[in-house]
């Protein structure tokens, strides 16, 4: 087939990129569902990262997750988060996310302000800033206004 052809079929906006809700929308906007909840009920990506991570040991496992989501009201079933769980790891057979991780995805960042609406496209849960220069975890919106967060 013609690679063009695709790839406009898949730019539904037309924006020469084709973000992670183009490529699907479905899971794009399970990831936005999360991450409004997490930023809804902590404020900030520090207090919300500090939440998931429960045992202080800077990685979240599936028990954790699991049970961060069921606080949140973000699922009606563990499988349900298990399933947002392995799509937010950042490779096959990892068995925990690190804040790195979801710093990529836009999901908990280094900074205080308002979540990314897109976090770009994902393979195995992780944005190709190659395809799309959006995913740059670099913060641009409130970036003067906010600053970073210590540590």
């Amino acid at each position: 087939g013609n690679i063009k052809s695709c790839f406009k079929d898949m730019d539904a906006d037309g924006s020469g990129v084709i973000s992670f809700q183009e490529l699907d929308a479905t899971w794009h906007a399970r990831i936005t569902k999360f991450q409004d909840l997490l930023l809804s009920k902590y404020k900030t990506y520090d207090k919300a990262w500090h939440a998931l991570d429960s045992n202080r040991n800077n990685r979240i496992d599936s028990s954790e997750f699991t049970a961060i989501c069921a606080d949140l009201g973000y699922c009606s079933s563990p499988q349900e988060a298990a399933q947002l769980f392995r799509q937010l790891l950042p490779s096959l057979g990892q068995k925990f996310i690190a804040r790195e991780d979801l710093m990529v995805l836009g999901v908990v960042g280094a900074w205080q302000g308002p979540a990314r609406s897109n976090p770009g496209p994902v393979t195995h849960g992780v944005p190709h800033p190659v395809c799309d220069p959006a995913a740059d975890p670099t913060p641009t919106d409130n970036a003067e206004q906010d600053g970073p967060q210590d540590a």
